[in-house]
């Protein structure tokens, strides 16, 4: 049965996206920049583009040698500019727009708010953001030898929906196992709701005890669409294994929503993969959009963005998860969430918090003048 309560937070989420989407663009505003590299400027002012800028049909934008801009138009379509040079807006917008995406427009304010609010934030800073919330009385359901990213681990037994055919597992130690998993080989099993095997995957950990795993549910298709996860350790001598129930959605109205926006998106980039990851987040896919997200990072690995805003979304989907101990003194896992006492502004890049103190300096400025 699904959780009440994250059902009423899904549904008051959808909708302040709903309004969002309305005033997310000025009027004249055609682009926003979701994410950047290195030196992008706007040619009039000469000064940095950060996530969040907004451009206008008239702008021009400058990238330096090893530089990357990912732009978001109003339609929804992305565009990457990688290569060093001077490009003007108006070109940029004919593509983008010869290539509308109505549908993909409806996600295009929560999305952006997201990944400009990751462009400032400085990755090596960006703990700082999180806390370890021990109030809080739910208890997980991690795998007793590993865990991996799911959604709502409280939730028992665990149901994931699943979207698409090909789904990335990030494998990782749970933190309340004892077991030394360095370098030990995680086993994945598919089985169909007799028990039997469909298929099954192994895949060597690293030196953290984290692994990452790609399975394919096309060639299971013909067996249904309801499935077990089974995970284990090969090396450990008590095969403890835990199971989850994973669901392949292939009709209904969200299933049609979703894959006509993400048909929307198929261009081959990095930008829309992180699109396709807020798509798949709003609908409730989440490890179709935590497999966006690990896309994301390997096409484009220097764009902290990118990076930022996955472990943005771990966190405010209750995926990464600390050792805690319950009212019984037992070991027990429990959420990570966000700290309210840490401001955007104290965790962000040298140089873009630099900028946001000459602005601030330069309107208390301005405000002497005018009351003089």
């Amino acid at each position: 049965m699904k959780n009440p309560m994250h059902m009423l937070r899904k549904t008051t989420l959808l909708l302040a996206f709903s309004v969002m989407a309305m005033v997310v663009y000025g009027q004249d505003e055609i682009f926003k920049v979701l994410a950047s590299k290195g030196d992008v400027k706007l040619k009039a002012t000469q000064k940095r583009l950060w996530g969040g800028s907004s451009l206008k049909k008239t702008d021009e934008i400058v990238v330096g040698s090893d530089s990357y801009i990912g732009l978001m138009h109003t339609s929804g379509r992305t565009v990457e500019i990688k290569q060093p040079g001077t490009y003007k807006v108006s070109d940029l917008a004919g593509k983008a727009a010869s290539a509308g995406s109505s549908t993909t427009a409806k996600y295009v304010s929560y999305v952006a708010s997201e990944i400009t609010k990751a462009d400032k934030r400085d990755i090596n800073q960006n703990h700082r953001k999180y806390m370890a919330m021990t109030g809080a009385v739910e208890r997980a359901n991690p795998c007793l030898n590993l865990a991996y990213f799911v959604h709502e681990p409280n939730v028992k037994p665990q149901e994931v929906d699943i979207f698409g055919d090909k789904i990335i597992l990030h494998l990782y130690k749970s933190p309340i196992v004892t077991n030394d998993l360095r370098n030990k080989t995680y086993v994945v099993r598919i089985l169909d709701m007799r028990r039997k095997e469909i298929l099954a995957n192994q895949v060597k950990a690293n030196d953290k005890a984290e692994a990452i795993v790609e399975l394919d549910f096309s060639k299971i298709a013909q067996h249904g669409s309801a499935f077990i996860l089974e995970l284990s350790v090969k090396e450990l001598a008590v095969q403890a294994r835990e199971h989850y129930a994973i669901n392949i959605v292939r009709e209904g109205e969200k299933y049609d929503r979703v894959k006509k926006a993400i048909a929307e998106l198929q261009d081959g980039t990095a930008l829309s993969k992180i699109v396709e990851a807020g798509i798949f987040e709003q609908e409730g896919f989440y490890l179709d959009a935590l497999t966006s997200y690990e896309k994301a990072i390997a096409m484009e690995p220097d764009v902290d963005a990118f990076k930022v805003a996955y472990e943005d979304f771990l966190i405010r989907n209750r995926m990464k998860l600390f050792a805690d101990k319950g009212e019984d003194g037992k070991p027990i896992l429990r959420p990570y969430t966000i700290n309210p006492d840490v401001k955007e502004e104290d965790v962000m890049k040298p140089e873009a918090k630099a900028e946001l103190e000459n602005a601030q300096n330069d309107n208390k400025k301005d405000v002497k003048k005018k009351t003089k």
